[in-house]
């Protein structure tokens, strides 16, 4: 369960996010149901990862790798649907939490005020009532966070956005 943002070819306009070409990410890959064996062979034949860096469940693989394994992942795999970065994780009680988590990503890192981004939003039992308000909240905690540094926010493009936020909820994490 995370809050994660895809990555395009046009992530902020850097290379690397800053200061994480040298860390390892927690990466989620989705694809179709029933070809997870083979996103894992697709997965090791591309980066190279073995053993416990890659699990694969259902609907997808879970791997910690590095920057440019992410962006390789990205060109070159065939079955993964969106190559998925976590960037937050915790357990949540109400959508003032999920603001919270939202808040303490610095989203600066990955994109501008310049550019446009959309919150999707995904949920498996989750205590909650309205998954739209949950990517209302983070939204706001977005941008009220690129207001509160430098003056400026974000515009929201539903249709095509520059950066997308996924956040993915459970019974009790996000």
């Amino acid at each position: 369960a995370s809050v994660a943002t895809v990555l395009t070819g046009d992530i902020g306009r850097r290379p690397y996010p800053w200061g994480l070409h040298m860390n390892q990410l927690q990466i989620f890959l989705p694809c179709a149901a029933g070809v997870e064996g083979f996103l894992a062979d697709e997965v090791h034949r591309i980066t190279g990862l073995t053993g416990n860096d890659l699990l694969t469940g259902r609907g997808g693989a879970l791997l910690r790798a590095s920057w440019r394994d992410a962006l390789q992942l990205n060109l070159h795999s065939r079955l993964a649907q969106r190559v998925l970065v976590q960037l937050a994780h915790r357990p949540y009680r109400s959508e003032n939490d999920l603001y919270e988590l939202a808040s303490s990503v610095a989203w600066e890192i990955w994109f501008t005020p310049r550019q446009t981004f959309k919150v999707e939003v995904t949920a498996q039992h989750s205590p909650l009532t309205s998954l739209n308000f949950a990517g209302l909240r983070v939204k706001d905690a977005v941008a009220d966070r690129f207001r509160a540094n430098s003056g400026v926010r974000p515009d929201v493009n539903t249709q095509w956005p520059d950066v997308r936020i996924h956040l993915h909820r459970n019974t009790d994490e996000a």
